[in-house]
């Protein structure tokens, strides 16, 4: 008599243990999805909105600006800065961090400051430098459309005009601020003549982390969402036959609870 109940028993049993196995996966994908969540929104806002950020992007702005102030320096015929000085590549009087037929280096310890020839399309945000001389006035821009040679420095950076001035008078340093655009990393050094006394100063402008209008869901979703696929084709299986034998114990006993 006992033996056809428990034979009826069978697929109840087994429904339930494939429900045990199933709750187990979801609860498991669950949490590595939300750990991930958690991992990608603090690495996102270490990248974009960290203030690390925008004084790691100073200190690299800080090394190219004193490569160019040196390159100046040498340019500069003792009194006062050569006029002809360009950050345009490839001239006689070219400030460039660079050659282009100098071997490959590690760049990302390095600022890149391209040349934007006039009439180029610029970035929204660009990385610029220019070179002011002692009257404040510009003598080589690497974005001549926006900031043209002889153009005073107050108009070119007026938010930075002091930190231009403290260059011109033999203070370099730079500063870190939140702007419409976003973080924006800001270096004035000093170029120093061989009488150590300041001939001007190279003013070098960047963009730290990222644009004001990023959308911290849609990136953080971008991330998740396609490895909680890769998550749920990964752990399926093997959470199936785990949920299968840790629960395997648990049915027999409810089974012979059951039964008695």
């Amino acid at each position: 008599m006992s033996a056809p109940g428990q034979t009826g028993r069978i697929r109840p049993w087994s429904r339930l243990r494939t429900r045990m196995a199933v709750s187990y996966v979801a609860v498991t994908l669950v949490i590595v999805l939300l750990l991930e969540t958690v991992v990608v929104a603090a690495v996102w806002y270490t990248v974009t909105r960290s203030p690390l950020v925008g004084y790691w992007a100073m200190h690299m702005a800080g090394q190219t600006a004193q490569v160019f102030a040196l390159q100046a320096a040498l340019e500069a015929d003792g009194s006062s800065l050569n006029p002809n000085t360009t950050f345009e590549p490839d001239q006689a009087s070219s400030l460039a961090t660079r050659r282009e037929d100098d071997p490959p280096q590690l760049t990302f310890f390095n600022l890149d400051v391209p040349y934007l020839e006039p009439g180029a399309s610029a970035p929204n945000r660009p990385v610029f430098a220019l070179l002011i001389d002692q009257d404040e006035q510009v003598v080589a821009s690497s974005y001549p459309d926006r900031y043209p040679i002889s153009m005073e420095a107050a108009e070119a950076a007026p938010q930075e005009i002091a930190l231009i001035r403290d260059a011109l008078a033999g203070t370099s340093n730079g500063a870190v601020r939140e702007t419409a655009d976003g973080m924006l990393a800001t270096v004035a050094q000093t170029v120093w003549s061989e009488d150590e006394e300041p001939l001007g100063a190279v003013y070098i402008q960047s963009p730290a982390g990222g644009p004001p209008e990023t959308n911290v869901l849609a990136d953080v979703a971008a991330v998740v969402i396609p490895s909680g696929l890769l998550w749920l084709c990964f752990m399926l299986p093997i959470g199936m036959v785990f949920g299968v034998l840790s629960t395997r114990g648990l049915i027999k006993r409810i089974e012979r609870l059951a039964g008695a």
